[in-house]
């Protein structure tokens, strides 16, 4: 990052649990993403466009470095304006109901209300059976057009206390799209046992407060679409005449397609994304973007070179202490071709 001081501050947690998500790796992947971003002297723009949104820990901690990163560095390179426009897509328009909502402050209240609704109704159940049979209630309703058809704030209501109280805390649709995880056992007494009310209050600041972000030079133009990862990189690279362009893609893992209601063969489009993203700058003489792809295990050596193993500590769980993934990059990740992370 030049001359500027490294940020010191606790990542934030994500809202709601999705599998894969890359929270106990934000320490190695947003430094590196951020390094992309700021690397453009002066004053700058900058694409960056996520097509896998999933739990949205990435980009909303990417944006807190970089605010972090632009105030400890008022002195260096990094101090220049940067126009920031945070492109954010997901198969799931579940995930970007919840997101757009989280983007008005009237929308998150009427969200709120929701779900206590719906907690309350849960929690009218007195036995274990008479909750079960409310849950799926509720999940026949969500899979309803009732539901589907109504507000997006009422979408994502039912997305949220549905995750939380299903098996496994983890969202999963069939091929048709419908939400089908049974119900787990939950302990719900209030709205903060679905989401922490603070925490989603501070992601909303973080997003939408101006005055935050130009106190540090950035001017911050955020989208959420609901758009699979061939649609988004075919919309974005036209429109983008930004100085850098920057795409992290975090596709599911093959084993785990089901949560997006499919079973196809996911890395292949995340393979034809990375050619499309290469092969379409250098037709319009354009400078080719920065990506970097998690979980490929090096599938796309043809374009991305860079691979950075990252091994994850597992305290939890004895029979697996450790885990391996792969971050590749057609951009230099750095000298280290290996690094720990708990």
């Amino acid at each position: 990052m030049g001359d500027a001081e490294q940020p010191s501050f606790r990542w934030r947690k994500k809202l709601y649990n999705m599998v894969g998500n890359k929270f106990n790796q934000l320490q190695i992947i947003v430094p590196i993403i951020a390094r992309h971003i700021l690397q453009t002297k002066g004053k700058a723009s900058c694409d960056y466009v996520e097509p896998f949104c999933g739990s949205g820990v990435v980009f909303t901690n990417l944006l807190m470095y970089l605010l972090e990163t632009k105030r400890v560095g008022k002195t260096s390179k990094v101090s220049a304006k940067l126009n920031l426009n945070m492109k954010i897509s997901d198969a799931n328009p579940f995930i970007i109901d919840f997101w757009n909502t989280v983007l008005n402050r009237s929308d998150i209240e009427l969200m709120l209300k929701w779900i206590k609704k719906l907690v309350k109704r849960y929690m009218n159940g007195k036995t274990e059976q008479q909750k079960n049979k409310i849950y799926n209630d509720m999940r026949e309703e969500f899979n309803s057009n009732a539901v589907r058809l109504s507000k997006p704030v009422v979408r994502a209501a039912y997305f949220v206390v549905l995750m939380k109280l299903c098996y496994g805390s983890y969202p999963r649709f069939n091929k048709q799209g419908l939400f089908n995880n049974p119900p787990g056992h939950r302990k719900v007494e209030s709205v903060n046992n679905i989401i922490d009310v603070n925490a989603l209050m501070n992601i909303h600041e973080l997003l939408t407060d101006r005055k935050l972000h130009e106190s540090v030079g950035v001017k911050l133009n955020i989208t959420f679409t609901w758009s699979d990862v061939r649609s988004t990189v075919k919309r974005v690279v036209p429109t983008s005449s930004a100085t850098t362009f920057v795409v992290y893609m975090d596709p599911p893992y093959t084993d785990s397609a089901e949560l997006y209601g499919k079973n196809e063969e996911i890395t292949a489009e995340t393979d034809w994304s990375v050619m499309y993203l290469v092969e379409s700058c250098k037709k319009q003489k354009r400078k080719t973007p920065n990506i970097l792809v998690s979980n490929c295990d090096g599938y796309y050596n043809r374009y991305c070179k860079y691979r950075l193993q990252i091994r994850i500590k597992n305290k939890q769980n004895t029979h697996h202490r450790q885990r391996i993934e792969v971050l590749v990059s057609n951009k230099s990740l750095g000298p280290e071709k290996v690094v720990d992370c708990e």
